[in-house]
């Protein structure tokens, strides 16, 4: 599925590059609902950014991109079309590189719960993410 830019999401990127997603000026917007306030100076000493909060690793857990491929349905996931509650939602900026820039769980009615950065969890609408996030989203359902 392709993102398009829009003023909006533009509004969002600046909010979050600001301070990595921990502005309080995001709450309150149109779309987007904070779930759990986090304290990002421990969180982000901590690596503590979407990945880990999505995979469950812990705060003290840095995340390593190549330990955990999202690709291989070796690593437990399968692409998917239409997602289901707590699927995978990746986002991918596609002009800038192949890896996935940020993750999230799918909760139906085209709603996302993630952490932004080291910021903040918010609930937001599937397609109402700062541009930095990417262009592209992939749904990923865990394999039994």
């Amino acid at each position: 599925m392709d993102l398009q830019t829009n003023e909006y999401r533009k509004k969002l990127e600046l909010m979050v590059s600001e301070k990595y997603g921990c502005d309080s000026k995001l709450e309150g917007l149109e779309g987007i609902e904070l779930i759990e306030k986090r304290d990002f100076q421990k969180d982000s000493m901590k690596g503590f950014n979407c990945f880990v909060y999505f995979f469950g690793l812990g705060n003290n857990i840095p995340f390593d991109l190549e330990t955990y491929s999202f690709w291989s349905p070796t690593k437990g996931y399968s692409e998917v079309e239409i997602p289901e509650r707590k699927d995978m939602v990746l986002y991918i900026d596609t002009k800038l590189e192949k890896e996935p820039s940020h993750i999230g769980f799918y909760e139906g009615e085209n709603k996302v719960r993630s952490k932004w950065a080291f910021g903040n969890i918010y609930m937001h609408e599937l397609n109402l993410v700062p541009e930095c996030y990417g262009d592209t989203i992939k749904f990923f359902k865990k394999d039994n």
